[in-house]
């Protein structure tokens, strides 16, 4: 289960599209989107980040920066 502090919010809550009222940024803001992984995939994506000492999490963020830097 996902918790949400007031600086993490679901992709979800993020994208209000109907809504028209207008808000202050957030300084911070993080958000949360679930990411759907084939069980063999997610294997070697963990044990990779593993070998490099890191968290899935923290490889899979790092991974995709460096991807979005390369264009």
């Amino acid at each position: 289960m996902i918790t949400y502090s007031e600086n993490v919010i679901s992709f979800e809550e993020f994208r209000d599209y109907g809504s028209t009222e207008l808000r202050k940024p957030v300084e911070n803001l993080e958000v949360v989107e679930p990411v759907r992984f084939k069980a063999e995939d997610f294997r070697k994506v963990s044990m990779r980040a593993e070998s490099l000492g890191m968290r899935t999490s923290e490889f899979i963020r790092m991974a995709t920066e460096r991807l979005i830097e390369e264009g």
